[in-house]
């Protein structure tokens, strides 16, 4: 691919955002947002149950442009996986 043109197309996962020729940019903003989460105590660290699911994430990375297709801000934001809660009936 084109390098200009992979640098104005977002890149849809961690793995291409990491692998891309613009990766230390996006690495820095993914470096960000974790600061950020440990900044505000978004988050704890705790021991894996055994026997369960860990709840997923995926990153997703958006590159802000202004009126005249100008870079005005490139960010990540990591999302947790959607999952639903299912009660038994007794």
């Amino acid at each position: 691919m084109n390098k200009a043109i992979e640098i104005l197309k977002d890149p849809t996962t961690y793995e291409e955002a990491m692998s891309r020729g613009d990766a230390r940019h996006w690495k820095r903003v993914c470096t960000e947002e974790l600061e950020e989460f440990v900044r505000q105590n978004l988050f704890s660290t705790v021991p894996r149950p055994i026997g369960r699911k860990v709840i997923g994430c995926k990153w997703v990375f958006k590159t802000k442009l202004d009126m005249e297709g100008q870079i005005v801000r490139a960010h990540s934001v990591r999302h947790q996986s959607h999952f639903n809660i299912v009660e038994k009936a007794s």
